[in-house]
This record gives C-alpha cells, structure tokens and sequence, in this order.
C-alpha cells in the first residue's frame, strides 16, 4: 500500500498484493466504497515523480533530502526541540526519513507554534489529538 499525497506530491494511492486480498478490500474497505478513478493530471503527477525517483538525479536528490533531514533533526535537537528520534532496526541501522516530526507537548502550544512557524513562511503539519495521544501533539516538517 501506498499513498502518492506523502510520498510523490500527488493525490490518492495505490494497494498491490494477491489477488483474494484485494478483491477482500473492494468488498470490506469502507473508504473505497466512495472512490473514483484516479483524476489523469494526479496519475501523470505521480508517474513523473516516479520516474524522477529511479533517475540518478533522483538518487541524488534522495541522499540530499535525508541529508538535509538528518541537519534539521540534529539542529532542532540541540536547540533543546523534543524530536522524534528515528527508528532504529535489529541490525543496528538507522531508518531515516525526511518527516522529521518535533514533540510539542500541548494542542495549544502546537497550534500556535504552527501558526508563528505559518507567518514566518514555514509550513509544518500540525497533528492534535486524538490523531496522536494526548500529551503528544507534535508539528513535523518533511
């Protein structure tokens, strides 16, 4: 399963897999009985960054976006900033991304920091409860 609004700066998604588990989704996935097909200029979207990504521009702009990431992790971090650290797996590696999302603690904190960052001309995500426990509201830059 993917989405294409997170991760190729489009709308909608795409699910692969066997065949008796997506004809089970058809039938049981409550949102796809109010879908559509995807809208052209959204699929072609999607096809460009795809075909960006396998390009070698598109790796490289991969390792910079996760350099760039790694930066503002480490620089928000030592500005005392509460941020999510990246998961790490059994083998000791490190999964980074470029969401690099900041615990703010409070809804009306994260809120207005939201909005201070917003006038400033810097666009986070702001996620509030009950999208996240309470006590955890975070803003995240990706």
């Amino acid at each position: 399963m993917a989405t294409f609004s997170k991760s190729l700066a489009s709308c909608g998604g795409v699910i692969a897999g066997p065949a008796d588990v997506i004809e089970f989704l058809r039938i049981q996935a409550r949102p796809f009985m109010f879908t559509a097909s995807g809208v052209p200029a959204a699929v072609g979207a999607a096809l460009a960054a795809v075909r960006i990504c396998r390009s070698d521009e598109g790796r490289e702009m991969f390792a910079k976006a996760l350099e760039n990431a790694r930066y503002l992790h480490s620089g928000l971090r030592a500005l005392g900033f509460r941020v999510v650290a990246p998961t790490r797996l059994a083998d000791g590696s490190e999964v980074v991304t470029t969401v690099v999302p900041v615990v703010i603690g409070d809804d009306w904190k994260a809120a207005f920091l939201w909005k201070s960052l917003y006038e400033a001309g810097i666009f986070v995500n702001t996620a509030l409860h009950p999208a996240v426990r309470r006590g955890a509201p975070c803003c995240a830059r990706a």
